[in-house]
């Protein structure tokens, strides 16, 4: 009978390991799902505000771009038009 006692301590004791062994399992799985749920989760919204941060800046390039060209039109349209008006000043001698 005494052997009988010791087996079922052990296998009282085999039941609680067992359950505390998968306890602890659970809840490291838990935690570390958490986290990386919530670190997925953060990434998402980094990547998203990134994304639409850099759509505007495209959008400034873009814009950027298009004033420089106007710009250099009209640089060349006033260096042309500059010499024309000097020529025009000495030809009617207001120069």
């Amino acid at each position: 009978m005494d052997k009988g006692a010791d087996i079922e301590k052990i296998k009282k004791k085999l039941k609680e390991k067992i359950k505390t062994i998968h306890y602890e399992n659970l809840r490291l799985y838990i935690n570390e799902m958490c986290n990386l749920n919530i670190k997925f989760k953060i990434y998402k919204i980094i990547i998203k505000e990134y994304k639409k941060l850099c759509l505007a800046y495209d959008e400034i390039y873009n814009l950027v771009e298009v004033f420089q060209i106007e710009l250099e039109e009209k640089r060349q349209f006033f260096v042309k038009n500059s010499k024309l008006m000097k020529v025009t000043k000495f030809l009617v001698g207001v120069a």
